[in-house]
């Protein structure tokens, strides 16, 4: 079976996205040349078999083309999208959307069913939060850029108290970008 991963690019002061949800600067490292980050850290297309996301993430992604990347590539992941209003399930392009109401356990239940033996991949803050704080979290792969962004959207904040350990699997130094992974202690 795979794994719970979230996978994120990130500022040194923790945040995803800046003021607007402006991520131009986080994504500079990127430069348009993804065969170069793939063949270091992997390919998402191959590796991911369903994903988990918050309703904001999900606005801010939803299209009549479904979920697609800037080039235009559409995603064909099936999303479960966690909501409190209840919606009929959705295809968009290649993209399928469930609408899940009761909760993050329950995403996840069903987007592992459907992932089968591939990663079941998080989006958005506020899911990962829930993931961590659920227990449901494998991994974290953070992709962590060189500027200090000051105001946006914090990726671990709030987590509360609880202690979450975790084990460094990964470091890769590239030029702006330093790519870091963990696994979940449990």
């Amino acid at each position: 079976m795979g794994k719970v991963v979230l996978d994120k690019t990130m500022s040194l002061d923790g945040f995803i996205a800046g003021p607007n949800d402006d991520v131009t600067r986080l994504f500079a490292w990127y430069g348009g040349k993804p065969t170069e980050a793939l063949r270091d850290l992997g390919d998402p297309l191959k590796m991911t078999g369903a994903v988990v996301m918050g309703r904001r993430s999900f606005n801010m992604i939803d299209s009549p083309n479904g979920w697609v990347t800037p080039d235009g590539t559409s995603l064909p992941w099936p999303v479960f999208v966690l909501t409190h209003e209840a919606r009929e399930k959705v295809t968009k392009g290649a993209t399928t959307f469930t609408f899940v109401t009761d909760g993050i356990e329950s995403a996840v239940t069903q987007a592992k069913a459907v992932a089968g033996s591939k990663n079941v991949g998080v989006m958005g803050a506020n899911t990962a939060q829930q993931c961590l704080k659920a227990g449901l979290l494998d991994e974290i792969q953070i992709h962590l850029v060189p500027v200090l962004l000051g105001e946006g959207i914090r990726l671990f904040d709030p987590l509360g108290t609880q202690h979450i350990e975790l084990e460094s699997t990964r470091v890769i130094e590239a030029p702006g970008v330093t790519h870091l992974g963990f696994r979940i202690v449990k």
